[in-house]
């Protein structure tokens, strides 16, 4: 097969035809019912015992923002008309870039993990102040009120030891507790899509959805009667699990080789964890039919990560620097030329 064939046949299995997104979404409305209902579905509905906000709230307060290996810590101010100023703010890796540490590895335990987070929150804490904390947490939780929440199991490929099944905000606040913060105290566990939700809604009151396509996906909504409560409830779809559709053969390697084949299926055709992963798997197709010359690089998975496709579909022609200097640095490829 010739370079122009092989693409076009590529295009194909990345295409969906309107028939068939029409079938998913259909598929994605009944699964939605189910899983509200209680029912089986790939789609969790996980409650979240919070509505939207009013725009009134006001006051002083610390977040955690943990939705992948890259955690963000902020103290922000609510003036009560809908707006937010951030105070200060620390980010930080998980795993070390200089290989010093790595806390969601397989070795790594969980008074590690929320150690390394909470003495990170006492960077910013003022002495004598009281801070109420949030903790937005990006991963799948059965959740029992607003501040109780235990984590049902890793996704991301995250594996560290002692948290799954575990409350969330028990292992938080007693890492607090050991590294002597006392005065921040953890009100409410949250799925970051539904911070995004909440930190939308406080200014713009028509907001009732919100979507994340980051490191991972999921999708939550504000859904007006509960079946819990009769009341308007956030509900964390966890929409990247969502089963009912089509993969490509290099999806289905990919859900094969990672760490829970058949879970996240949805997320893992899409989110920036996983979508440098895809391309690697075309590119050493595309060897192996005789079409880009070989890689010794390519059999290493993550070898391209999500930033270096946004580098790739960045670039401009007719240099395309930046997608020859990803080939030379990740792959090896060198001298590659437009045509």
């Amino acid at each position: 097969m010739d370079l122009p064939s092989y693409l076009e046949a590529l295009r194909g299995e990345f295409s969906l035809s309107t028939d068939a997104l029409h079938r998913i979404a259909a598929d994605f409305g009944k699964e939605m019912r189910e899983g509200l209902l209680g029912r089986a579905s790939s789609l969790r509905m996980l409650p979240s015992f919070i509505g939207v906000p009013t725009g009134r709230e006001k006051g002083s307060a610390m977040a955690i923002d943990f939705g992948g290996t890259n955690v963000r810590v902020l103290e922000a101010e609510l003036d009560g008309f809908g707006n937010v100023v951030v105070q200060q703010m620390k980010r930080f890796p998980l795993v070390d870039p200089k290989g010093r540490y790595n806390y969601v590895c397989a070795e790594a335990r969980a008074e590690e993990l929320f150690g390394f987070i909470a003495e990170r929150l006492g960077e910013l804490a003022k002495p004598g102040q009281a801070y109420p904390l949030g903790h937005t947490f990006s991963f799948p939780c059965e959740q029992r009120g607003l501040n109780r929440a235990s984590l049902i199991h890793w996704t991301k490929e995250f594996r560290t030891q002692g948290v799954e099944g575990q409350d969330i905000g028990a292992l938080l606040d007693a890492a607090l507790q050991a590294k002597g913060l006392t005065r921040i105290r953890g009100k409410a566990i949250i799925n970051d899509t539904v911070g995004t939700l909440l930190a939308a809604a406080y200014g713009r009151h028509h907001v009732d959805v919100a979507s994340i396509c980051g490191t991972g996906h999921n999708t939550c909504y504000l859904q007006p009667a509960h079946p819990l409560t009769g009341e308007p409830m956030i509900v964390n779809m966890e929409s990247g699990n969502f089963t009912l559709v089509p993969q490509s053969r290099f999806d289905v390697a990919l859900d094969a080789a990672s760490e829970r084949p058949g879970s996240q299926r949805l997320e893992k055709m899409c989110s920036g964890h996983y979508l440098g992963e895809v391309v690697r798997l075309v590119l050493a197709d595309l060897v192996a039919e005789g079409l880009l010359p070989a890689s010794e690089r390519l059999a290493a998975r993550q070898v391209l990560g999500g930033e270096h496709l946004s580098l790739i579909l960045d670039d401009e022609e007719p240099l395309l620097a930046d997608v020859a200097a990803v080939a030379e640095a990740r792959l090896g490829w060198t001298g590659l030329t437009h045509d």
